[in-house]
């Protein structure tokens, strides 16, 4: 079983591949909706490599789940919208 720091900076680094994701897949988007469909290409690539290397952490820890390791694979949040902060009210 890896040791609990390692756990919870393996943890901290999936958050991190998970954001760059998310961005790479919203200039994805953006470069799409202006009908630039290479730059959109090479934008939806980046995001599929980060998220491959998320998902590699995650296998990883699931893997080594022995003796209580699955218990620190914490939930993640989904991203904020945009102007979410403390205060905004939806409604």
């Amino acid at each position: 079983m890896p040791a609990a720091r390692f756990t919870d900076q393996l943890n901290a680094q999936i958050g991190h591949e998970l954001a760059a994701h998310n961005q790479y897949l919203a200039c994805a988007v953006h470069y799409d909706a202006l009908t630039m469909p290479q730059m959109a290409a090479f934008f939806y690539a980046q995001a599929a490599e980060e998220r491959s290397h998320a998902l590699m952490m995650v296998r990883y820890l699931l893997d080594t789940r022995r003796r209580g390791a699955r218990d620190r694979l914490r939930r993640r949040r989904g991203p904020r919208a945009a102007g979410a902060g403390a205060g905004a009210s939806g409604e």
